[in-house]
This record gives C-alpha cells, sequence and structure tokens, in this order.
C-alpha cells in the first residue's frame, strides 16, 4: 500500500535559504530527533548525489542510504531510500514564497509499505514531522543572515 504523510509550515526566511539548509543533510541532526550522524559534503545536494544518515529508533541503529532524486534550486528538492525495515522511503520537499518568507511542506512517502500503520504508530509519525518542521522553522529563523 501507498501511504504518504504531508505537513507544512510558513518560515521567516527566503526559499533559497530553506532549500539549501534542508537539501545540505549535515543540517538534519540540527531539526530531526532520530538523525544522528551524516556522512554527505558540507554543501546542498545535486540530483543523483548520494548520502548516508544513521537514525536512532526504538529497535537500535538504522543506516539509510539515500540518492537525491531531483533538485530545483529554489523550489523542489527530492530523496530516496530502500530499506529493509520498510521498503522504499522518499521525502519531497517544496519551498514556496510567501508574503512572510517560504510556505516548506514536507512529504514522506512509502510506496510499497507492506501495511498501514497502525493508529498509534500513525499519531507517533505525525508528532515526529511536526516537531520535525517546527525545529526546521527555530533553527532558520535563529540563524537569519
Amino acid at each position: 500500500m501507498r501511504f504518504s504523510l504531508t505537513h507544512h509550515i510558513v518560515i521567516a526566511a527566503a526559499p533559497e535559504r530553506c532549500y539549501d539548509y534542508i537539501a545540505a543533510p549535515l543540517s538534519w541532526p540540527e531539526w530531526h530527533p532520530a538523525s544522528h550522524a551524516i556522512d554527505a559534503p558540507a554543501r546542498a545536494l545535486e540530483a543523483g548525489e548520494e548520502f548516508q544518515e544513521r537514525w536512532h529508533t526504538r529497535r537500535g541503529e538504522v543506516i539509510l542510504n539515500w540518492r537525491v532524486t531531483a533538485s530545483t534550486r529554489p523550489g523542489f528538492w527530492a530523496i530516496a531510500a530502500e530499506t529493509s525495515f520498510i521498503g522504499r522511503i522518499c521525502g519531497e520537499y517544496h519551498f514556496d514564497a510567501v508574503t512572510r518568507g517560504t510556505r516548506y511542506t514536507r512529504t514522506i512517502i512509502n510506496p510499497d509499505r507492506a501495511r498501514p500503520p497502525t493508529r498509534e504508530q500513525m499519531a507517533a509519525i505525525d508528532d515526529e514531522a511536526r516537531l520535525c518542521l517546527e525545529n526546521t522553522r527555530r533553527c532558520l529563523e535563529q540563524k537569519r543572515a
């Protein structure tokens, strides 16, 4: 089954700054609570580039090997990784200019999930996604140039 979850938030920063922050995976441990180590260049990554992320989970550490599938600065960035525990994970990140800065939209997709998440899993996924967006907003707004 296909599973996806989309959240958005308005950030008081230009789309270029938001894009450059998210598309540079070394920033991820600042805003994603499960992410604790990234092996990537210190810059925004382009389509075709790969990087590795280490996650803390309830079951232990997970290593994700991501590939950038699309990069159109400043509007869109996408990634994908194959996993043994849930299949393919895709992330899509949209950065749309609005009056107060950027409407940042983050969509996480599992295209071939074996079964739907339970109500408890869905609540946890939703809570973590909201935390990620709030952390991203806080980090970008505190780092204003």
